[in-house]
């Protein structure tokens, strides 16, 4: 083409639009353009353009305004499909009935109105190119409600329902994944979030998409949704988004059903289900993940050909023995469950390659590690031997040739003891494809000996340690007692080691003979996270009572995206320097008591984007610059008020590059979320009256936050966080110090405190 069309230096110019990522990567990459979805207000201009193309102003009324924006909405920023409706819709009457009866209608009208034709025929002209093995997988996806479609369960399923094709040494998991990459480089899927290492977490369909794959779906009997299209007895798979008690499911003949999902329901589902397992003898799959259900029905260990069974979060507190007749199973999803022991004749299911029944919330940081549980397998858990992702809590019986699970890529273990620490290596170093690695300590005490644990850490991807990472030495050496620290009397900006030092030297110069011998702490530096290697991205340390910063230790991690420190730290300086963690996309610092200072050297952490404060109760400066950090979100909660007022302070300032900084805080036992971000600042909630502070947060109340040191009686108590403020005439009210009054002499009396720089 560019033979035939040269470059006449004229402006002319052909331009050739693509959904496929391979037509694309044809063209030279500094001739292609990504065009991204219209924004809401560009959305808009764009429908009211079209659809008011005789008024003057080319404005909306105000009484088809709300109508109006419903509808484009729906288009979810596709210019096509504006444009075509808008067009439609500037030839109807402007009144609120007729746009009324458009909109409930508009998905029947895109696809059999003549004059929408022309974006139905594009969108249309994306799923026919599609080759035989993606087509189903696409069909498939129209069975889940909007946002509810993530890479894991999708590839689960895919490999339930037996569409993916053998590829000789890779797995059915791998193959799937593939497909999955397929659909969103043809534009088929959109991705909604992606995990640290940029690998696919979340997807959806563009709702005019799904409208037309609910059709093709319906006439080609491969799949009906409740409440979304006509019901039909001769679809395979049923997807229930809403129904009532008289509903038609309930008088329907489920002898031709393979696959079940409920995503709503009400009281009579246990009816329904009843209804299904006993008519429907040939079911593959069944999903009723949180469901209101305490029990499954006992026809459900009848089903055969069963090879997906989907419980999590739901109130199911057992599993029968019979389980062990469905022979077929293939994945056993318990997460989110009441059980607590797997029943014998779970070890039959010798064609089960993902068993998981892990409970933990990586969203609530003030969990403690012992409300993390998984399910106890029975004996005869090695025979399993096709498992690629097992979740289990640890015991005697279990441990037993573990080794056996050779092609286990996850292993999320829990209530590990320290005696299972040498077993648990041993079977771990046997398993050479194991890429994701959680080790949960029974309780916050107890110490993971992971010494053993260094060949197989080198081929992780990720890697969650939870429970203590040191052992406990008594060493007789002789600290001061607080008799001298006392004497000190307000901390400002200065670390506790830092105070406990100076007040050593002093002791030992006076010679004080007051002292006590204390708990010292040798790390597992050398022998865990030095055998780390190059491929791991994602690292979580969690209740690990490291005394020393981590950080130097872990700098070699080059390729590490993702970085957790929960309740893992118990030091008070962290410091990223120059060159440390490259790659790291997302920080979180959750729980960490005594931390007082953080240093973001310039050059560190240069793909930074994501920042998690939470519970950081000491922390009451900004991180040391941050203000060369490009980060897009900064995510606080429970955190110093005096940190929180620095935040707003500098908002204007060093942190203006932050698009977003959001502010989570608890109010009447409800969770609220308010945008600090110099662009929308939102209301600003009551420091003095959060309820339900986490003990040991400091508690400030409006006048002690901000008061002024020319106050004859200020309001300073031992554990109060203060603010100094500059009484210059030409720099009033400028914070020139924070710190938190360690202790107070009543014999001491505070006077004015000034800039004097």
């Amino acid at each position: 083409m560019e033979r035939a069309f040269p470059d006449n230096k004229r402006g002319s110019r052909i331009v050739i639009t693509t959904r496929s990522d391979e037509v694309a990567k044809l063209a030279n990459e500094e001739n292609v353009l990504v065009l991204r979805e219209l924004k809401e207000d560009e959305a808009w201009d764009l429908f009211c353009q079209k659809a008011f193309w005789q008024e003057q102003d080319k404005s909306c009324p105000g009484i088809l305004k709300k109508i109006g924006q419903d509808i484009v909405k729906k288009c979810e920023g596709l210019p096509l499909a504006i444009v075509a409706i808008a067009r439609l819709l500037s030839l109807k009457r402007k009144t609120k009935y007729d746009w009324e009866r458009f909109q409930k209608k508009l998905s029947w009208e895109f696809i059999n109105n003549q004059s929408l034709r022309h974006a139905e025929h594009v969108l249309s002209l994306s799923y026919d190119d599609l080759p035989s093995y993606l087509r189903n997988c696409f069909l498939y996806c129209s069975m889940f409600p909007d946002e509810k479609m993530t890479r894991t369960k999708l590839i689960r399923l895919w490999v339930a329902e037996s569409f993916i094709q053998d590829r000789g040494t890779q797995t059915m998991e791998e193959v799937a994944e593939e497909y999955l990459k397929e659909l969103v480089q043809r534009s088929m899927l959109y991705v909604v979030e992606r995990n640290s290492f940029e690998r696919v977490r979340k997807l959806r369909m563009h709702n005019l998409l799904r409208d037309l794959t609910l059709e093709a779906a319906r006439k080609e009997n491969f799949s009906n949704v409740l409440n979304e299209s006509e019901l039909t007895h001769e679809a395979r798979r049923l997807s229930v988004h809403d129904y009532s008690t008289n509903s038609i499911l309930l008088r329907m003949d489920f002898s031709r059903t393979r696959s079940f999902f409920v995503f709503k329901h009400d009281s009579s589902l246990q009816r329904l289900l009843h209804s299904v397992a006993s008519k429907a003898k040939y079911l593959r799959v069944i999903d009723l993940e949180a469901a209101e259900i305490g029990k499954i029905p006992d026809a459900f260990t009848k089903l055969f050909n069963l090879h997906y069974l989907g419980l999590r979060n739901t109130d199911v507190k057992r599993l029968p023995n019979s389980i062990g007749r469905l022979r077929n199973l293939q994945t056993l999803d318990l997460r989110g469950t009441g059980i607590e022991t797997l029943p014998e004749g779970i070890t039959r299911l010798v064609k089960l390659r993902h068993l998981l029944s892990l409970n933990f919330s990586s969203y609530d940081h003030r969990l403690p590690i012992n409300s993390v549980t998984c399910a106890q397998p029975r004996k005869g858990l090695w025979n399993l031997t096709s498992l690629q992702q097992l979740d289990m809590a640890v015991n005697e019986v279990s441990m037993a040739r573990l080794e056996n699970l050779t092609q286990l890529r996850v292993l999320k273990v829990a209530k590990v003891r320290g005696a299972h620490c040498q077993e648990l290596s041993t079977s771990i170093s046997q398993m050479p494809f194991l890429r994701n690695l959680w080790i949960i300590a029974c309780d916050e005490k107890e110490v993971l000996q992971l010494q053993k644990l260094n060949p197989i850490l080198k081929n992780l991807q990720k890697l969650h340690l939870h429970g203590r990472l040191l052992d406990p030495v008594v060493k007789e050496q002789r600290y001061p007692t607080q008799r001298l620290v006392l004497r000190l009397k307000l901390r400002l900006q200065i670390a506790a080691r830092a105070l406990q030092r100076v007040a050593a030297r002093r002791w030992r110069r006076r010679g004080v003979r007051d002292s006590v011998s204390i708990v010292r702490y040798s790390e597992l530096r050398s022998r865990v996270f030095l055998s780390l290697g190059d491929n791991l991205r994602e690292l979580c340390l969690s209740w690990s009572g490291l005394q020393e910063d981590p950080l130097p230790t872990l700098r070699h991690l080059q390729k590490l995206t993702l970085l957790r420190l929960r309740w893992a730290f118990d030091g008070v300086l962290l410091c990223f320097r120059k060159d440390w963690f490259p790659e790291l996309q997302e920080l979180q610092l959750s729980n960490l008591p005594n931390l007082f200072k953080i240093i973001l050297e310039h050059g560190s952490l240069t793909s930074l984007r994501f920042l998690t404060m939470y519970g950081l109760s000491k922390l009451m400066l900004l991180p040391e610059g941050i203000e060369s950090i490009s980060i897009r979100r900064l995510y606080i909660s429970e955190c110093n008020p005096i940190f929180l007022h620095a935040v707003k302070e500098d908002r204007d300032d060093n942190l203006k590059h932050i698009p977003r900084i959001l502010h989570r805080y608890q109010v009447d036992d409800k969770w609220h979320s308010e945008n600090l971000s110099r662009h929308n600042m939102g209301k600003q909630p009551d420091l003095s009256s959060q309820p339900n502070k986490e003990e040991g947060s400091t508690s400030v109340s409006n006048e002690e936050f901000s008061h002024q040191a020319s106050h004859k009686q200020l309001p300073i108590k031992d554990g109060v966080g203060v603010s100094l403020r500059s009484m210059h005439e030409n720099d009033v009210n400028r914070t020139v110090g924070v710190g938190v009054v360690d202790s107070v002499d009543p014999n001491t009396e505070v006077g004015a405190l000034e800039d004097t720089s």
